[in-house]
């Protein structure tokens, strides 16, 4: 499947207006608790690849995106989800994309998220809980490529930019485990 998204960090401020802004549109509040995975060397990380399950109430789902590349401040990826019964266990039952290697669990990061439905594209509200860091995001995205006019619509409309494309989830994730210097102690 292919994903087709703009993301972009915002203030508190931004994300209490945004939240007013979108009040009268359909919405959905969810949960969701991410275990991140990767191996010692962060062989995916380096790769620019992300591993995780992704926790929704009691539902498990592994997602593995990879040939990720971003076009015009649009983050385009190739994504591989399955759904899994319970969390990988890294000593009974490790994760392992390629043959060579095993991937562990390195971290969790829980967002509390707001889905708004915008037309055909789904507008999403993150508060973000890590390491003790919460930072807030504005996510837009669509399953399709040529939506991308339609985009800049919504964007205008709630007053936002999406100049420079936001540095995804996972990669603050472990840009802050590298500031801690946590991730040699998991």
């Amino acid at each position: 499947m292919k994903e087709f998204e703009r993301k972009q960090i915002v203030t508190k401020e931004k994300y209490i207006e945004l939240h007013d802004n979108l009040k009268n549109f359909n919405s959905k509040q969810v949960l969701q608790i991410n275990y991140y995975y990767d191996n010692d060397e962060l062989y995916l990380y380096n790769n620019n690849q992300t591993l995780r399950v992704r926790q929704i109430e009691d539902k498990l789902k592994l997602e593995y995106k990879y040939n990720k590349s971003d076009f015009n401040n649009l983050r385009i990826c190739d994504e591989f989800t399955t759904y899994l019964i319970s969390l990988p266990n890294v000593l009974k039952n490790p994760i392992k994309i390629e043959d060579m290697n095993t991937y562990k669990n390195i971290g969790v990061l829980i967002t509390e998220r707001t889905n708004y439905k915008l037309n055909d594209f789904i507008v999403s509200l993150d508060k973000n809980l890590y390491l003790g860091i919460i930072d807030y995001e504005i996510e837009i995205e669509s399953n399709n490529l040529f939506d991308e006019h339609n985009i800049h619509d919504i964007i205008n409309e709630l007053g936002l930019s999406f100049k420079q494309q936001s540095v995804s989830k996972y990669i603050r994730f472990i840009n802050q485990l590298k500031i801690q210097d946590k991730f040699y102690d998991i």
